[in-house]
């Protein structure tokens, strides 16, 4: 099942996502699997299928199935149901419906016990929900919290790192913040440059974006 897991954490962000979602769903997790990597089949299924048109899972119906397995205390172990959480805040962004991500994301974010880059998606989740209410304030805050850890070190793969700058990017977007957006990009692009972030391919399209946003039509298409 771990190699499972991680072949379709692969293939998602490839964009592979009908792929990813053939091998989650013919994956066995067997009794003896642990309870952290049945929900996490079913977790990673479930926002696999949500891509995809026409699936015959319903991602709703996983989620609640997932859930039915989290220990009844995760004081101790919170990153299972955070994860959830995540997995619905991410299919309720996908419809669009920002405004009914879970209300426990800012506690989440706050969470001491929770494992850092799932604190930090929760904070990002909840800066998202913020600048789409038109609290920019809120949302900027939150930001630079986030950019502050990630600049203090987190332990975060690549794609991890990658996803946190493709989500600070557009949340300074949404903001109207087009400088930071860009100036964000550009310290990405120096190498050693400290920010815990990395940039998938170059940082070519997103400065080339803000000057789009920015009404600088010549500077976009260079």
């Amino acid at each position: 099942m771990p190699l499972a897991l991680e072949e379709a954490a692969a293939l998602r962000s490839l964009g592979n996502y009908a792929q990813a979602h053939r091998r989650l769903a013919a994956a066995s997790t067997g009794s003896e699997a642990p309870v952290d990597g049945h929900i996490s089949l079913l977790t990673q299924r479930a926002l696999a299928a949500a891509r995809i048109r026409d699936s015959t899972d319903e991602p709703p119906a996983l989620l609640e199935q997932a859930g039915r397995l989290l220990p009844k205390d995760e004081g101790a172990n919170p990153g299972p149901g955070l994860r959830l959480t995540l997995a619905r805040a991410e299919i309720l962004s996908l419809d669009g419906r920002l405004s009914d991500l879970p209300v426990s994301l800012g506690d989440d974010f706050a969470d001491p016990a929770a494992p850092p880059g799932l604190r930090l998606m929760a904070g990002i989740r909840r800066g998202q929900q913020e600048a789409a209410a038109g609290r920019f304030d809120e949302a900027l805050t939150l930001a630079a919290l986030i950019r502050d850890r990630l600049a203090g070190g987190i332990p975060a793969d690549v794609r991890t790192r990658e996803q946190f700058f493709h989500h600070l990017f557009f949340l300074l977007v949404r903001c109207g913040e087009l400088g930071q957006a860009l100036a964000l990009t550009e310290s990405v692009a120096r190498p050693g440059n400290g920010t815990g972030l990395r940039a998938g391919a170059g940082t070519e399209l997103p400065a080339g974006l803000v000057h789009a946003y920015a009404g600088r039509g010549d500077a976009a298409l260079d």
